[in-house]
């Protein structure tokens, strides 16, 4: 929970757990954030605001679990971070991926509202 502490300093206290659940071997978690409007939230190509955090959201997160415990491991439906060397490494290569339309595509990155 520190760990969502120490982003919240950044993003204005607006981000949260959708999803925490605790098993055996590891931890399942989805972030989202409390407004729409607040620092931190995903926005779609064509400007819609949503409740799911953005890329930049997600990035520090993990860099705070890194922090926190260097040597975990975290899987995503787009990369498998092992370690903090392991996430330095290969984060970035996430931030291009199209969230976005043919027709209007936008990255992860770009899909933010938190000014980033």
């Amino acid at each position: 929970m520190s760990a969502i502490c120490a982003v919240n300093k950044h993003y204005g206290d607006n981000i949260q757990f959708n999803r925490f659940d605790v098993h055996t071997r590891s931890i399942d978690f989805t972030l989202r954030v409390k407004s729409s409007r607040g620092t931190g939230a995903k926005i779609s190509s064509s400007g819609r605001r949503s409740v799911a955090a953005c890329w930049h959201a997600h990035r520090d997160f993990m860099r705070e679990l890194f922090e926190i415990s260097p040597s975990a491991v975290l899987t995503s439906m787009h990369a498998k971070y092992n370690g903090l060397e392991g996430f330095n490494q290969s984060y970035l290569a996430t931030a291009d991926i199209n969230v976005g339309s043919q027709a209007l595509p936008v990255s992860f990155a770009q899909a933010c509202g938190c000014g980033c």
